[in-house]
């Protein structure tokens, strides 16, 4: 299983409706930033994003059997002109 949120990196608040990719699976975060996701035993492609601000990319998690991965992800704003 995963777990996590997605925070704003400079006020530390929880982002609602943040969007989380595992294995190109897209799952969405609750109105305080929290997913989780079952998934079996296996490596995983994670990416963590929201409109506006930069994604993150975790190319190959480990998962295994019975385990539950907690991951907290920190998002910049992304402040280059539109």
């Amino acid at each position: 299983m995963i777990t996590g949120t997605i925070k704003e990196l400079k006020t530390n608040r929880p982002l609602k409706v943040g969007v989380i990719s595992i294995n190109k699976v897209l799952i969405t975060t609750d109105t305080l930033g929290h997913f989780r996701y079952e998934i079996p035993s296996g490596k995983y492609s994670i990416r963590a994003g929201f409109i506006g601000y930069y994604r993150i990319d975790i190319a190959k998690l480990k998962v295994r059997r019975q385990e539950i991965v907690d991951i907290t992800f920190y998002v910049k704003e992304d402040e280059r002109p539109i």
